[in-house]
């Protein structure tokens, strides 16, 4: 390490606003003399560290207690030096000139990476607003729909422990594959047909194909792409089974289902809350998984 050689030096004192003198100059450190008749500057000196958290203070004095070098440690100081070997005044300087510097820089490289998430978060958030607002242009009840599931799994993930931004981004556009489809068919208000049934089913893998590709924090792609999958491989469109499911969309396959059931749909009335908390009770461990089955009733305890 290449030893500070020169420096100027500002005198002032403790009484004489010591802050507008460290503004005034922006010392690269500050030397504190501690006479052995002063009292106690430990209150000064926290103050003053507070005030300039990457502004080194060092302590010169004629002696220190072990109870003294203790304490200014613990107060946060970069070193104490004796008067008595003034020999190691400019290392101990370079060197916490130096620290500080360093200090300092991954403080403002962790700030600046704060404020690149703070803004990854905002225009995260702006995305699935856009998608959402353009979905209920293009399909109102879908999008209600997706809203509606999105905010039930939030609540599942949050009573299961697990996080929850993952579930509720997926869950808001879980369904964007059906604005890929016939509006005739999306809207029927009779009994799908088979072949009918067939082609909303593709709406998974039409959801992923637009997510695909789009770096989200969390794969919403392949959550979108399983959310009809069930446990025991009866689902679609690849028939996965037990944990080849994602965590993620076995608890959007609950709440879309407990969603759907609940609610009127074009081609029938609400089945009711009872019944569709019914069923996914009859259906765990087959269909849905026991975890968040349990997760869901308890949200709904007491409330049907």
């Amino acid at each position: 390490m290449k030893e500070l050689t020169t420096c100027t030096i500002h005198q002032t004192s403790w009484n004489s606003n010591l802050n507008n003198q460290i503004n005034k100059y922006s010392p690269d450190v500050l030397i504190v003399t501690w006479r052995p008749e002063e009292k106690d500057l430990a209150q000064s000196i926290t103050r003053l560290m507070a005030d300039y958290p990457f502004l080194p203070v060092l302590v010169i004095s004629q002696s220190f207690t072990p109870n003294q070098v203790a304490k200014l440690f613990h107060q946060g100081i970069s070193d104490i030096i004796l008067a008595s070997q003034p020999s190691q005044l400019l290392p101990v300087i370079s060197e916490a000139v130096k620290v500080a510097k360093d200090e300092q820089k991954k403080q403002e490289n962790h700030d600046r990476l704060i404020e690149k998430t703070r803004w990854n978060d905002t225009l995260l958030h702006s995305l699935f607003l856009l998608i959402d607002r353009f979905s209920y242009n293009q399909d109102p009840l879908t999008a209600v729909h997706q809203r509606q599931v999105a905010t039930l799994a939030r609540s599942i993930a949050r009573k299961m422990g697990l996080p929850e931004e993952p579930v509720y981004w997926s869950g808001l556009v879980h369904d964007i594959g059906k604005l890929s489809l016939p509006g005739e068919i999306c809207s029927k208000t009779t009994i799908l047909t088979m072949e009918e049934r067939k082609i909303v089913e593709t709406h998974c893998a039409l959801g992923y194909e637009i997510l695909e590709g789009i770096n989200f924090p969390w794969p919403l792609a392949e959550i979108v792409l399983q959310h009809h999958e069930r446990l025991d491989g009866s689902g679609y469109p690849r028939g996965l089974k037990g944990e080849s499911i994602l965590l993620e969309a076995r608890v959007l396959a609950v709440a879309d289902v407990v969603q759907a059931m609940s609610s009127t749909r074009p081609h029938r009335p609400s089945l009711g809350l009872k019944a569709a908390l019914r069923y996914i009770s009859q259906q765990e461990r087959e269909k849905f998984d026991p975890k968040v089955v349990e997760a869901c009733l308890k949200i709904f305890q007491g409330h049907y």
